[in-house]
């Protein structure tokens, strides 16, 4: 996860699952379901990296943040 949060279950820094997408919002684009240990939560997707830096997700992920932090 990216960025400072004050409240919530979530950490930056905290490394997660995605596991699908929930659904769609105008406001927060993406937003994926995830999973930290046993615990599910939903989150949007401009929010998290792929840590793992193999091409066929790190790229899309990494592509969709920076579009829609400019859209």
């Amino acid at each position: 996860m990216l960025g400072y949060q004050d409240k919530g279950p979530l950490r930056s820094g905290d490394k997660v699952s995605v596991k699908k997408i929930s659904l769609v919002d105008d406001h927060y684009g993406i937003i994926v379901e995830l999973r930290r240990g046993r615990k599910k939560y939903d989150h949007p997707l401009y929010d998290l990296e792929a840590i793992n830096k193999d091409p066929i997700n790190y790229q899309p992920v990494k592509d969709y943040c920076v579009w829609f932090a400019n859209r």
